[in-house]
């Protein structure tokens, strides 16, 4: 049976809708069709579900693919992120997360979508992933701090650059844990930024942060 792009798009949507009490639940709110937001302290959780039209034919048309993804955004991680990197990052960057398939397996994978019975299958398995792994992930980075401990006890590393991490340890411990990352994990950074413009980068944006009115 052949569906047309709208008829699949809607299945999407379907889905978005069967797993909104689940959301709904955990205090987010839906901020559009296929998408949730909470905001807790300085942290902004996002939940969503994107899709893709790749050129590959079926019989059906153009196959759809499906993921959804979790992420956490803190404004100040970013702001600084985006100073020390040389260049702002995007609004609405997600400063921790990704693709749900990345959380749990460590790789990305999408998910094909056929039908609505599939599209039902998908509401299963989407609503046990965000009880069992991203629930639990949203946890380790609801706050800078607990982000900080998760970092420190990880084996393996896969959100965000050196930056970022510098970034958090200013915010968390202060400029000296930040300095005494970038000195331990230079590498991590890119070329052109140099200790002493490193160090120049934090006076100026630790400066800037006392000055900005309160309230």
């Amino acid at each position: 049976m052949k569906y047309d792009r709208k008829t699949k798009e809607g299945w999407i949507d379907d889905i978005a809708r069967q797993l909104a009490p689940v959301l709904l639940k955990l205090g987010f709110r839906q901020s559009g069709k296929r998408s949730f937001v909470k905001k807790q302290g300085l942290a902004k959780k996002q939940y969503l579900l994107m899709a893709r039209h790749p050129g590959r034919s079926v019989e059906g048309g153009t196959q759809l693919f499906i993921d959804h993804y979790a992420n956490v955004q803190f404004a100040e991680l970013n702001d600084l992120t985006g100073i020390l990197n040389g260049r702002p990052l995007q609004a609405g960057f997600a400063t921790f997360g990704g693709s749900v398939s990345r959380i749990i397996r460590g790789n990305w994978k999408d998910w094909p979508v056929d039908g609505p019975s599939s599209a039902n299958r998908l509401v299963k398995q989407f609503r046990s992933d965000v009880v069992k792994h991203v629930v639990p992930f949203w946890e380790q980075f609801d706050t800078p701090e607990h982000a900080l401990a998760t970092f420190r006890a990880a084996r393996d590393w896969p959100w965000g650059e050196g930056t970022t991490i510098a970034a958090l340890h200013y915010v968390v411990e202060g400029a000296d844990s930040a300095l005494e990352y970038f000195q331990r994990e230079e590498r991590r950074f890119p070329a052109h930024l140099t200790e002493d413009e490193f160090r120049r980068l934090l006076a100026e944006y630790s400066g800037n942060a006392k000055r900005k009115p309160k309230g």
